[in-house]
């Protein structure tokens, strides 16, 4: 049975008109005897550059590696002996709490931590000296190659010997409504709880924790190893790829600043949407054939890259282009669910109706549970929203311009790989948001059909007549 709730005129003012946006970042540690292993997911906005830089040991400081947005702010980082930094923003700043017997520290913890301690219990030697007066808005986690592992704050230091601990972006010590659920911090609890820890495993609950809207996504992943010295860094939310580094090798190079765009193969999506600002679709579709042919290994040729250049052109109002550009894609991956059903959506758009029906059916064929073929591909007005994984949710409310506010906001039905909701609608074109336990607001991870409002974007269905 669907249950429900009321949403008042400021909720859907709140979704329509100016929506709080929460940036976002997982870090989690699992061990035991055998492995520590720290994960990491880096969420802001897309397109915004990530690099990693290291310092090789130099003047009685350890060798480290560093990761982050600018050099001046970084984000976190490990060294040379298995100490792992990162740090989680809050929403709000805690008001810090000064010693006056204690000096200030004017500035981010990452480097001199690193390059000073080999243990968590040094870290914490280290920090209490201080009033840490850039800490009032994030919680830091620590972590060492023995297991141990703290969470700081300007105010506190929390300890656990839990095998298994995650730390998401809410205050630990601050007071929490009874009903309060942190959605991917509870899924990497139900992920790694009594389990041993491995990467396969880091790696699934990096992917099922990790960000996927237009306006907030997961730009960098590590999963640190910390006995071993072995960082796993994936990046774009790909966890397909990745680029394994030995950190004693890699410092042995010297201390670098390298973007991590440049640690993996060149995205063709970027590089062609470069080209064509200055050449024809035509062109376009050369360029990519000769550059396949001639380098293949430079460059990401996979179906996604293709797939994610042609909703850009759609955003950028170029559809002809975009017909075009899902047209090689689906010839590059001819059995693809996935292919099929972002033409159709293509085909939608510039009303050829026929087209798209027929690849809306096709692709149901291969993958009944096609996002697409449940939103835009079926007939009678009846949709079928779709949320794959997110297991660590309470509950998801579908909320949208086709929400009343005298009516009822419907909930999601959860199944065992996701949630499911199927709604009557009339004809027409709406756009929606999920409501994830009352609390976050989330774009349609998975549909790229989006409408831009301001800074932020609402997921857009189009549903169509009989």
């Amino acid at each position: 049975m669907i249950r429900c709730l009321k949403i008042s005129l400021f909720c859907s003012l709140l979704l329509l008109v100016n929506q709080y946006k929460a940036k976002a970042c997982t870090i989690f540690i699992s061990c035991d005897k055998n492995a520590v292993l720290v994960g990491n997911n880096e969420d802001y906005r897309p397109g915004t550059p990530t690099y990693l830089w290291s310092r090789a040991k130099a003047g009685g400081k350890f060798g480290y590696v560093f990761w982050g947005f600018e050099e001046q702010y970084p984000e976190g980082g490990m060294n040379e002996h298995g100490l792992f930094f990162d740090a989680a923003a809050l929403p709000e700043p805690i008001p810090i709490s000064r010693d006056p017997a204690k000096p200030d520290f004017e500035a981010y913890l990452v480097e001199p931590v690193l390059s000073k301690c080999r243990t968590v219990s040094e870290a914490i030697a280290f920090i209490q000296q201080y009033n840490l007066t850039w800490q009032e808005k994030a919680q830091i986690m620590i972590a060492d190659k023995s297991g141990d592992y703290a969470i700081i704050h300007a105010n506190y230091i929390i300890r656990s010997e839990a095998p298994v601990f995650a730390l998401t972006n809410y205050a630990l010590k601050a007071e929490q409504p009874s009903t309060f659920n942190c959605w991917r911090q509870q899924t990497a609890y139900q992920l790694l709880n009594h389990q041993a820890p491995t990467v396969d495993l880091m790696k699934e609950t990096l992917c099922q924790t990790a960000q996927r809207s237009s306006d907030n996504a997961t730009l960098y992943s590590q999963i640190c190893d910390l006995k071993q010295g072995v960082i796993h860094l994936f990046q774009q939310h790909d966890f397909s790829k990745q680029v394994k580094i030995k950190l004693e090798d890699y410092l042995s190079k010297g201390s670098r600043d390298v973007p991590i765009a440049s640690l993996f193969s060149k995205s063709i999506a970027d590089t062609m949407s470069a080209y064509m600002l200055s050449h024809n679709k035509e062109e376009a579709i050369g360029y990519y054939k000769h550059l396949k042919q001639n380098d293949s290994i430079s460059f990401n040729f996979s179906e996604k890259e293709l797939d994610l250049l042609g909703y850009r052109l759609i955003d950028s109002g170029k559809l002809s282009d975009a017909i075009s550009i899902f047209h090689l894609n689906l010839k590059n991956f001819p059995d693809s669910d996935r292919a099929k059903s972002s033409l159709a959506n293509a085909y939608l758009l510039n009303h050829s109706f026929e087209k798209a029906d027929s690849l809306y059916r096709e692709a149901a064929k291969i993958n009944p549970r096609n996002i697409y073929v449940g939103l835009f591909g079926t007939e009678g007005g009846e949709v079928t929203f779709r949320v794959n994984g997110m297991p660590g949710a309470g509950r998801i409310a579908l909320i949208g311009s086709f929400t009343d506010e005298e009516e009822s906001a419907e909930y999601f039905i959860k199944q065992e790989n996701g949630w499911i909701l199927k709604k009557h609608l009339a004809p027409g074109e709406y756009t929606y948001k999920f409501l994830v336990d009352d609390t976050y607001w989330m774009e349609d991870p998975d549909n790229k059909m989006h409408i831009k409002v301001r800074d932020w974007y609402n997921s857009r269905l189009i549903v169509r007549k009989d």
